[in-house]
């Protein structure tokens, strides 16, 4: 019996069980659920049925232009701290968050420049992409692995430190007027015309 969640009870366990796991063979939002015991050919014909909802999403990647990226991970500092540096540098061309990242007085913006530095480094090199019409598309902080330390607390009780680090990733794309790159736009309008 399939519940409201997606979870169904296991097939050979008592009533008293808990829900525990997601059955994989009984998707209910591709039509007809499968038996939960099916043969080959059923799974097989469900791989055709959802084959091109994933072709779908494979080709609107391919369609997306291409961003370059760099991560900076395991880094000590908790993720709310990195997160408000983030938000003031979001959707800012290159230039003008290496100012703000210069200027801004957190002690986070000494690790986000040299991240933001190297996802540029990336576009040029990897993408050839000119510095000039980068622009942050990007950029979040995730939490990493905490390192708990101990410390004492009253009694001889040892009290747990939760020193949080953090992964940091930044996306730059290239920014376009009309299909073509800003910087080539910007060239033609610079140099006059022949008379």
């Amino acid at each position: 019996m399939l519940g409201a969640s997606g979870l169904q009870h296991r097939c050979s366990a008592s009533l008293q069980t808990p829900v525990c796991r997601p059955c994989l063979h009984r998707p209910a939002v591709f039509g007809r659920a499968l038996p939960l015991l099916a043969s080959r050919p059923q799974v097989r014909q469900r791989a055709q049925q959802v084959a091109p909802i994933f072709a779908k999403a494979n080709k609107a990647e391919e369609d997306a232009e291409p961003e370059a990226m760099a991560k900076l991970m395991f880094k000590k500092g908790s993720t709310h701290k990195f997160r408000r540096i983030l938000d003031q540098i979001r959707g800012r061309s290159y230039e003008e968050a290496l100012m703000i990242l210069e200027f801004l007085p957190h002690r986070a913006c000494d690790s986000i420049l040299p991240t933001l530095m190297s996802a540029a480094a990336n576009a040029k090199e990897n993408l050839k992409m000119s510095k000039l019409n980068l622009y942050i598309s990007e950029c979040y902080a995730d939490e990493a692995p905490k390192l708990k330390r101990f410390t004492h607390g009253y009694k001889g009780r040892p009290y747990t430190i939760l020193k949080g680090t953090s992964h940091v990733i930044i996306k730059v794309k290239e920014r376009k007027q009309k299909g073509k790159p800003l910087a080539k736009a910007a060239a033609k309008e610079l140099v006059p015309e022949a008379v």
